[in-house]
């Protein structure tokens, strides 16, 4: 049985989907080049819009029972991500943590 919606354009919303994933994971794996604005953390809140809009957009294309699937997907896209990061949210913990 297949996830999808019975839309008259699927594979086109689709496809468009997985570009705005592969601009997600390019802008989320650059560099930033300095500081985003006057607000320390920012990037954060660009983050988490970017995912959230990734998972909505996913999420109106499956029927209700492949949402399990869309939000694995992203979740393991989010591992990757942090894998592929140099400077990983575990390392920064660790030098909030280690003393000064």
């Amino acid at each position: 049985m297949p996830l999808l919606r019975p839309l008259r354009y699927a594979h086109y919303w689709v496809w468009f989907g997985l570009a705005m994933t592969l601009i997600v994971v390019y802008l989320t794996l650059e560099a930033p080049s300095g500081r985003i604005g006057r607000i320390p953390q920012l990037d954060k809140a660009y983050h988490f819009g970017a995912f959230l809009g990734l998972t909505l957009w996913f999420a109106a294309l499956v029927e209700r029972r492949g949402y399990w699937v869309v939000a694995i997907a992203l979740f393991l896209l989010g591992i990757a991500l942090s894998l592929l990061i140099r400077d990983s949210w575990l390392q920064r913990v660790e030098r909030w943590l280690r003393p000064s």
